[in-house]
């Protein structure tokens, strides 16, 4: 018998995951979530779950994850929550500057201003 009731897209991602917990590759800074929700509560004909998906970097589920979502933390919560977001996108923008940084050392000045 397939999953009924309103519980089955829960329960097929708990089958997906086993014992594991979910884990985001990339975690939204409190103040980023609370935007996305507010986007789709004023404008949900326009921003879509697929949509805000894009526009924030993350994952379909994880959208849909913080929109069933009503948990909105304490203080400390928040805090601790941007501290990793924060370092989060710290860790990406290094590692893409230092991906541009052997690009450029490997065009062998291609792209250098003539003289």
């Amino acid at each position: 018998m397939g999953l009924v009731g309103k519980n089955w897209k829960a329960l097929r991602e708990k089958q997906k995951l086993g014992n594991a917990r979910w884990e985001p590759n990339k975690r939204l800074a409190w103040h980023q979530i609370e935007h996305l929700r507010n986007l789709r509560r004023t404008q949900p004909e326009e921003w879509t779950k697929t949509k805000l998906a894009r526009y924030f970097g993350i994952s379909l589920p994880a959208v849909g994850r913080i929109l069933h979502s009503k948990f909105e933390g304490s203080d400390e919560t928040r805090e601790r929550q941007d501290a990793k977001a924060n370092r989060q996108i710290k860790e990406r923008r290094e590692k893409h500057l230092e991906k541009l940084r052997e690009q450029w050392a490997s065009d062998d000045g291609a792209h250098t201003k003539p003289n």
